[in-house]
């Protein structure tokens, strides 16, 4: 097992914080863009296809978190 550093600990925090802030940008920035109008007025459709985007982001940041671990600092 590799040395873990506080740095590197910080860096995968920091990259689970981007994560949420992806989510916040298509939340709040993006997607009422593309549909015209706030959270509060979704349809069904809007909310799943939020949804469905909200999963994969959150899939792909814990995929890239976990990848790191693995390669960087043998934690799992």
């Amino acid at each position: 097992m590799k040395k873990l550093t506080g740095m590197k600990c910080i860096m995968m925090v920091l990259i689970a914080f981007a994560g949420l802030g992806i989510e916040a940008a298509f939340a709040f920035l993006i997607e009422p863009i593309v549909y015209g109008s706030s959270m509060n007025n979704w349809n069904t459709f809007q909310n799943i296809v939020h949804w469905i985007i909200t999963c994969f982001s959150w899939g792909f940041v814990s995929y890239f978190i976990i990848n790191l671990s693995k390669k960087n600092m043998g934690l799992i």
